[in-house]
């Protein structure tokens, strides 16, 4: 049957422990180098993702930081071009007020000139018919009826002339 013997045994071991070696040397180390590098390079990648995480970040912050600013000089030039426009609206409101008071005070001075013309011209024609009455007066004979008569023509005389007068104005 079986035949056990020392020197196969030996042998057997010797194999054994040569494989062992042959497979370590050439198998193990290999792939055991294989992973090694295949470690580092996830763990290069892992760094490179946090690096990456952390400028993500940097620039997230970053970009926060300049979008409240954006903000705020918004909220700036906004605040500046409403208080300009106010500034502008109350200029032209001051300067409308202005010319508003000229025009009136020269309506007011056109109004007095028109006024103190109407006012020459009618004394002037009232001199006139006061002249015309005394003329009258005097050529005829004098007596308290016919002054009373010319008295009246000269207002009736004097009342349409100023009703004339401010039917044309």
């Amino acid at each position: 049957m079986f035949d056990i013997s020392i020197m196969n045994i030996v042998y057997t071991v010797i194999n054994i422990f040569l494989m062992l070696f042959i497979l370590k040397h050439f198998l193990f180390n290999p792939v055991d180098e294989i992973v090694k590098k295949r470690k580092a390079e996830i763990d290069k990648d892992y760094e490179d993702a946090d690096t990456a995480l952390e400028n993500a970040k940097a620039k997230e912050s970053e970009y926060v930081k300049k979008l409240e600013d954006a903000e705020h000089e918004r909220e700036v030039i906004l605040s500046d071009a409403r208080k300009k426009g106010l500034d502008e609206y109350e200029e032209i409101i001051n300067k409308a007020n202005a010319e508003a008071d000229e025009i009136v005070e020269s309506a007011r001075g056109l109004a007095e000139k028109e006024a103190k013309k109407a006012l020459k011209q009618s004394d002037a024609k009232l001199v006139d018919m006061v002249i015309d009455a005394a003329s009258k007066i005097a050529a005829v004979k004098h007596n308290e009826e016919d002054d009373r008569a010319l008295y009246d023509q000269f207002i009736a005389k004097y009342y349409d002339n100023a009703d004339t007068n401010s039917a044309e104005e």
